[in-house]
């Protein structure tokens, strides 16, 4: 097995262009840590305390669905974004995951002008802004 695995991380280092080499595990370093919210940003999320039996009259009927992330496509779709229900379920996911203890990355990619940034940003207008981090690359 270490064979193919030394093999696999080479194939993945070239096709990335990292000249055949990933470090390993144990040689990583973080390139990012966990943000805190900025203090504006705090400001404009703070709400006042809301009991459990509030909470749960204003999303029950969502938290018990079957199909959660189908309800987020019909309104995503609602939102005049259509054809993109797969990205946008797999954004809200990303996004979802900073309440666990592994967060997932996410990079959009596809054509020029395909309208990914408008995807991601309509994603993240369901969110609010600090639950999110944006980096856009040229």
């Amino acid at each position: 097995m270490p064979n193919f695995l030394g093999a696999l991380k080479a194939k993945l280092a070239a096709a990335v262009g990292m000249n055949g080499h990933i470090a390993e595990p144990q040689e990583a370093k973080p390139v990012a840590k966990r943000l805190e919210p900025a203090p504006e940003a705090q400001a404009q999320t703070t709400h006042p305390p809301v009991s459990r039996e509030e909470l749960w009259r204003r999303c029950g009927a969502i938290a018990t669905s079957p199909r959660i992330l189908d309800r987020f496509a019909e309104d995503f779709r609602l939102s005049g974004v259509v054809g993109e229900d797969r990205t946008a379920k797999l954004i809200y996911l990303a996004i979802t995951s900073r309440s666990f203890a592994r967060l997932v990355s996410i990079a959009v990619k596809g054509p020029s002008s395909g309208g990914k940034s408008y995807t991601v940003q309509r994603v993240l207008d369901f969110f609010p802004p600090s639950a999110h981090y944006s980096l856009t690359a040229m």
